[in-house]
């Protein structure tokens, strides 16, 4: 019987649709964390629903979240049903994700946005060929006008940004799922602190040039940016994700879509991004309303609430 690796070669060298680097090293990653779940190295063979199962419980259990679990499971499950369909092995995956806690997503606070981009302005030194300041600000300004992703954000280059009619193209190549490019506009003061970005040369041609080895060490320096605004640090709540959050959550609460803004393939992934306390707080659309009271008669009832036609 062939191992997991080999399959997962031959499977991703024949693969029209993964072609993203980092989604196949998902599949590396899952794969090598199967057998550690196994205490050896995973074969065809293994590829059983009893096995998926009980390496989801298993990943749960060593703290990661059920969204997780069922992450790895989905790419192990892709592999096992194009080996099926090759006969390469004799069953079909029948088993069921776990099910995943509604997601709670946290904005950033009018007040606390404000802080944030003062820390932003206040930081010192230089990174790559950029005042530190203009780096975090320029990122956050960004950020704030677009709700891109980091990985997008990080790949953003030069020659996409067009300073005088203020927009940006980002090519699908670069973002989540390799298909759907957006344009984005920007405000004015993004507009400066890109032009003051631009003007150095930058040999590898992107706009947020990083001297750092990996992203550990740019969340290391982030967090000193959060904290240095007074606010507090969350693990896996605090990281760039929280600005999409702040964007997608602010559009909402001013009454816009932001579904269409980010092309959602469904509203669903949109609501994972909108904190909802928030939109409470705004009142729009909301339950309670201080202008019904139960002593009003039920022509206003009927005037708000109108019946909707079968």
């Amino acid at each position: 019987m062939q191992s997991l690796n080999e399959l997962s070669a031959h499977y991703l060298s024949v693969s029209t649709r993964i072609r993203n680097q980092k989604t196949r090293d998902h599949y590396d990653r899952s794969i090598r964390q199967f057998g550690d779940f196994l205490g050896r190295a995973a074969t065809g063979g293994d590829l059983t629903d009893d096995s998926l199962c009980g390496f989801m419980l298993w990943t749960v259990a060593q703290g990661h979240a059920e969204a997780t679990a069922n992450q790895r499971a989905k790419q192990l499950r892709a592999l096992w049903e194009w080996a099926a369909r090759r006969r390469m092995v004799e069953t079909f995956p029948t088993f069921r994700k776990l099910v995943e806690p509604e997601p709670d997503p946290v904005a950033w606070r009018h007040d606390q946005l404000g802080a944030l981009f003062a820390s932003c302005a206040c930081q010192a030194g230089w990174i790559g060929p950029h005042r530190a300041a203009t780096w975090w600000g320029g990122l956050h300004w960004w950020l704030y006008d677009s709700g891109e992703r980091a990985a997008a954000t990080f790949a953003l280059r030069r020659e996409w940004i067009d300073l005088e009619s203020g927009t940006v193209r980002v090519p699908g190549r670069v973002r989540k799922g390799g298909r759907k490019a957006m344009i984005y506009r920007l405000r004015n003061r993004t507009r400066e602190l890109f032009a003051e970005m631009l003007r150095p040369p930058s040999d590898s041609g992107l706009l947020f040039d990083r001297p750092w080895k990996d992203d550990q060490t740019f969340y290391g320096r982030y967090r000193k940016v959060v904290t240095g605004a007074g606010l507090p640090w969350v693990k896996r709540k605090t990281g760039l994700q929280k600005m999409r959050i702040t964007v997608f959550t602010a559009i909402e609460a001013g009454g816009g879509d932001a579904t269409k803004f980010a092309r959602h393939s469904s509203r669903a992934v949109t609501e994972s991004y909108i904190d909802q306390a928030i939109i409470a707080a705004c009142g729009k659309g909301q339950w309670p309303r201080e202008d019904i009271t139960p002593n009003q008669p039920p022509t206003l009832w009927q005037r708000l609430f109108p019946r909707r036609s079968a």
